[in-house]
């Protein structure tokens, strides 16, 4: 299941210390430029062959992404 949420329900997410797991999808020198905190990068290409490290199963696996393609990434990631 996928919901969009806004960077204020992120912000509330991590100021209240949810067990959530954060994934920049952008490549990695966007990533080294400027990150939200807590944030593990994976970037979209990746995302399949990485798919053990996107987050422990007992935690919410969050995405963050700025490039339009990266959205096709993920839209065949069922369950991850």
């Amino acid at each position: 299941m996928w919901d969009l949420i806004s960077g204020a329900q992120l912000d509330e997410y991590l100021d209240q210390g949810s067990n959530v797991f954060l994934v920049d999808m952008r490549d990695a020198n966007s990533y080294r430029r400027a990150h939200i905190r807590g944030a593990v990068n994976i970037p979209a290409g990746e995302l399949r062959s990485r798919r053990a490290a996107a987050g422990p199963p007992d935690r919410a696996v969050l995405l963050s992404w700025t490039e339009q393609h990266a959205g096709r990434e993920v839209a065949g990631l069922p369950g991850l």
